[in-house]
C-alpha cells in the first residue's frame, strides 16, 4: 500500500514538469510556475472567461496540464469558501476550454486565437473587461481575489 503511493507522488512529480514541446517551465514549483504564467502571460483588459482561458491554456502550456487542473479546480474552490462570491460553473467550463485550445496550439498566438473562438462558440463574454482586470481593484463591496 505504502509502495502505490509512493509511485503515486513520483507519477505526479513527473508530470507536474511536462511543459509543452519546445517551451520552457517558467518556475520551478507548481505555485511558482502557475503564479508566473497568471503575472507574465495574461494581457490587460480582457475579460474574466478570457482571462479564464488564457491562464488555464497557459499554465498548460508553461507549467503541464495537470497543473492547469489543479490550478482551476483551486482558484474557483478559493472563490466559494473566501467571501468573495466570484464562483461561477462558467470560470471553470472556459477553464477546460483553455487546456483543450493548449492542446491543439502550436504557439502563444494560436492559444489566443483559439481562445477568442471558442469563448465565441460557447457564448462566454469576451467583454466588457471585468473591473478587476482593468483597474485591480474588486467591483465595490468585494475582496481582491487573485486570478
Amino acid at each position: 500500500m505504502r509502495t502505490r503511493g509512493f509511485a503515486a507522488l513520483i507519477a505526479l512529480a513527473l508530470l507536474s514538469a511536462c511543459t509543452a514541446p519546445g517551451v520552457t517551465r517558467l518556475a520551478p514549483s507548481s505555485l511558482g510556475c502557475m503564479r508566473a504564467v497568471v503575472a507574465k502571460m495574461l494581457p490587460p483588459n480582457i475579460s474574466d472567461k478570457h482571462a479564464h482561458c488564457l491562464a488555464a491554456g497557459f499554465i498548460a502550456r508553461y507549467c503541464s496540464r495537470p497543473e492547469a487542473y489543479v490550478a482551476s479546480v483551486g482558484k474557483e474552490v478559493s472563490d466559494l469558501f473566501n467571501g468573495s462570491n466570484d464562483f461561477e460553473w462558467a470560470d471553470l467550463k472556459a477553464d477546460r476550454l483553455g487546456i483543450a485550445c493548449e492542446r491543439s496550439a502550436s504557439s502563444d498566438r494560436a492559444l489566443e486565437g483559439c481562445c477568442i473562438a471558442t469563448l465565441l462558440r460557447h457564448h462566454l463574454p469576451l467583454s466588457p473587461p471585468s473591473r478587476e482586470r482593468v483597474t485591480g481593484q474588486p467591483p465595490p463591496g468585494m475582496p481582491h481575489s487573485p486570478q
